[in-house]
């Protein structure tokens, strides 16, 4: 009923997700894995395209990002969050330098300029 602070990790982060203890964490197009309980950073990963990471999601073990700058979409494998890989990354032209990502049931939304659909139901 009474929350407290147990700890801050001194990062600096334009997108978060969290799954299983670990916080992944965007900063332009750095990708880290840091772990909740102890503040170790498991992991390191530069993400394809180039600008800042906008929009960041989680389905499974799954991350989606979008970077604007080079309108790239990004597809994640966070399955060993001390070795995150990118499976795969698509070209995405949106008008907007601000597009979220949201994604459910196989299916990333990316919302800017209007929304876009993407068929993530096999990520490879």
């Amino acid at each position: 009923m009474v929350p407290t602070l147990r700890r801050t990790i001194n990062i600096t982060a334009d997108q978060v997700e969290i799954f299983d203890g670990i916080v992944y964490a965007t900063a332009g197009t750095s990708l880290r894995a840091i772990d909740l309980l102890t503040g170790a950073e498991l992991h390191n990963a530069t993400l394809p395209g180039s600008g800042t990471v906008t929009g960041l999601a989680r389905e499974g073990t799954k991350l989606y990002s979008y970077t604007s700058g080079s309108d790239t979409f990004s597809i994640i494998d966070i399955t060993n969050p001390t070795d995150s890989t990118v499976l795969g990354q698509l070209n995405v032209r949106i008008a907007s330098s601000e597009v979220g990502v949201f994604a459910a049931n196989g299916v990333a939304y990316l919302a800017g300029s209007g929304m876009h659909t993407i068929d993530i139901s096999n990520p490879n």
